[in-house]
């Protein structure tokens, strides 16, 4: 008879222990202990299911290394390569280190819905990108119009992005000035992975980031990014300052929408799943454009030159 608030092992059917505890998972490898805390989608920290690591409640920490991660899976650290491959997603640069990331710039605006009110959202700076990007999701939240698109987005190794979903006009503006600015965004599915992909540690104390306004607070939190700005307005809120700190603290860079932070940071937990965003968004022409050129390739060139046969010549002359 199974006991109230207890569940069956995820190895063992009809077995009530807790993983950790499991006659199987203790004979795994560390490597092999992580394949299975992904496989069931369990907590990094206490290994239950139904919770990400970033909002679990267990006070307890590796007895090894006294990070955020259960004691089965800490791994000794050897002074070698890791032997985790990164695997690539759709989008950020994660750190080779096992235990640090590359984060992006965000920050916290606040865009104009169709009443005139207006909204926070969470915005990625994104100097590698030509376009502007808005999720759906966003639009329909905001409720904005959008109008027809003909244009091709091309990304990594020129490869072409077919989910844009049309394109509409967006009024943003700074959480801690008068700046505004109104943008022209492609709208797609999605815009990236959560940024960023792991938890951030925080109990570094970085002299770089006192007294400072955050054009986001919550950097350190895995989170949902609404709109990608690009190369050309990024340009536009960049100020002058910039604050950096010791190794793996970020860089602080101040902008109309506040600072914002980026560069390589400590993550609380080891990643299992490494998510990448490698975001070189190029537009290309319209269709207009794109026809212009198939008509020019296909039509047959004309020269002066051309040597007509005898027959050809006497044909020439008579219809001529």
């Amino acid at each position: 008879m199974v006991e109230a608030g207890k569940k069956n092992c995820f190895l063992c059917p009809n077995v009530v222990h807790g993983i950790y505890k499991c006659p199987k998972y203790v004979k795994m490898t560390v490597a092999d202990k992580k394949a299975t805390v992904k496989r069931f989608k369990l907590c990094y920290m206490c290994l239950q299911a139904g919770h990400h690591c970033s909002i679990c409640k267990s006070a307890y920490k590796c007895k090894s290394c006294n990070r955020n991660h259960h004691s089965s899976l800490h791994e000794e650290r050897t002074g070698g390569a890791s032997q985790d491959t990164p695997q690539l997603g759709a989008h950020v640069g994660d750190s080779a280190r096992r235990n640090s990331m590359v984060l992006l710039a965000t920050a916290i605006v606040r865009v104009q819905d169709s009443r005139k009110k207006y909204v926070n959202c969470r915005v990625l700076l994104d100097q590698g990108s030509q376009v502007n990007v808005i999720t759906e999701e966003c639009v329909k939240r905001l409720g904005l119009s959008r109008q027809h698109s003909n244009v091709t987005v091309t990304g990594l190794g020129e490869n072409g992005i077919r989910n844009v979903k049309g394109e509409t006009l967006l009024n943003l503006k700074s959480m801690f000035n008068n700046f505004n600015v109104n943008v022209n965004a492609l709208i797609m599915r999605n815009v990236t992975s959560f940024q960023p992909s792991v938890l951030v540690e925080t109990s570094w104390r970085w002299k770089n980031l006192q007294d400072i306004p955050l054009a986001d607070p919550s950097f350190y939190k895995p989170g949902r990014i609404d709109i990608l700005l690009g190369a050309g307005n990024v340009a536009a809120i960049l100020k002058s300052e910039v604050r950096r700190g010791q190794q793996l603290a970020p860089v602080a860079q101040d902008t109309e929408l506040g600072w914002v932070l980026f560069g390589e940071v400590p993550t609380a937990q080891q990643s299992v799943q490494r998510s990448h965003h490698l975001s070189v968004l190029h537009l290309n022409a319209g269709l207009e454009v794109q026809l212009k050129k198939f008509w020019e390739l296909e039509e047959i060139p004309v020269s002066a030159s051309t040597q007509l046969s005898e027959e050809e010549k006497s044909c020439e002359e008579f219809f001529m």
